[in-house]
Parts: C-alpha cells; structure tokens; sequence
C-alpha cells in the first residue's frame, strides 16, 4: 500500500459525493456509517477497507470509479480486489439491512410475533405454502 493522500483522496470523495448531496445522504445512499466519513473527510484515525470504497464508488457520481478511489486512498492496482466478490458482499449486506429495517420497525412487530407464534405451533410451512399459492394465482 501506498502512503495515503488525504488532500487527493477528499477531493475525490467530494468529487464522488456531488454538489447535489450531503456527505450525510452520500452516506445514507451507500449504507456506510456517516462517522467514518466523518473520520476520513476531518483527517482522524481511519482505515477504510475495499469493501466500504466499494459501497462509496456504487453511489458515486461524477465518473468516479471504484478503482479511482482506491488509487486515491493509497491502495496499489495489484491490492485492488475482485469487483465480483465485492458486488456479492454488497448484496449479502442490502439483505441483512433490508431484514434489520423490517425487524426494527415498530409497525411490523406484532406481525412478527404472530410468525413466531406460527412456527412454535409448526404452523409456519403452512402458512408459507398458503401465501405462495396465493401469489401464484394472482
């Protein structure tokens, strides 16, 4: 790894962010926590990994690219990992978000544990099977 650039590599992470955004909606658009921006853009202790530059470079605009911004952060072309892997880790990381919102929110609470209450009674299957006919009809 290269030494790290904290001019180049700000510029580029405002260069990525846009005009048209916070750093705070940047952050709410690419799943990554707004204090590690914060420690970044403000020159305290960080290490970003590939993968949160990736989740950065995914909501990037302005034609910044993944690779750009590893470049930037001072990572060298033979330490850029597989954009595939990266794109599956990403995705993995969408579902485990999408299932903390649902779980989190007060609204769905009740409907949750009714399931609970429906596996217990080995009634889940059934219940699924059900929706699932249900769908295909429709």
């Amino acid at each position: 790894m290269l030494p790290y650039d904290h001019k180049k590599f700000t510029e580029l992470l405002e260069k990525a962010k846009g005009s048209h955004r916070t750093y705070y909606e940047y952050c709410k658009q690419s799943g990554v926590d707004k204090s590690t921006i914060s420690r970044v853009v403000n020159n305290r202790k960080h290490n970003l990994k590939p993968e949160t530059i990736y989740l950065l470079s995914q909501y990037a605009v302005n034609n910044v690219s993944f690779e750009d911004l590893m470049l930037a952060y001072g990572y060298e072309k033979h330490e850029i990992p597989d954009v595939l892997k990266l794109k599956k880790d990403k995705e993995t990381y969408e579902i485990n978000r999408e299932f903390r919102e649902f779980v989190n929110d007060r609204n769905n609470f009740e409907y949750i544990m009714m399931l609970i209450d429906a596996k217990k009674k080995g009634l889940l299957g059934k219940i699924i099977d059900y929706y699932n006919q249900l769908n295909i009809t429709k």
